[in-house]
């Protein structure tokens, strides 16, 4: 199988969430834990959780919920060019996703 980059996991698992205030750093580590393809490619729960706080930091895709600083969402402009594709008919998997990242 394919490892997957820290981004790619957390923004799929995002946009699957899809929570309206944003979802909590348990919600994200649930999801990515549980999904069988990212088995490889996850380490530690330390380890997603320095990386989501760098990601927010540093990215233009993933940013803390306005008013709750425990939450995370997508950026809006990014979620939409996800939808988009979508509403296109074309399938939304993280190679996909990697191609709306750069």
């Amino acid at each position: 199988m394919p490892k997957y980059k820290m981004i790619d996991m957390i923004c799929e698992a995002l946009f699957n969430i899809n929570e309206k205030g944003g979802s909590t750093r348990q919600q994200i580590w649930k999801y990515i834990s549980t999904k069988p393809d990212f088995q490889d490619s996850i380490t530690t729960e330390k380890m997603f959780t320095t990386a989501l706080k760098k990601r927010v930091d540093e990215s233009s895709y993933v940013e803390k919920a306005p008013g709750n600083a425990f939450r995370f969402k997508l950026v809006p402009s990014f979620k939409t060019k996800m939808i988009a594709k979508m509403a296109k008919g074309e399938p939304l998997g993280i190679k996909q996703m990697h191609s709306i990242l750069k």
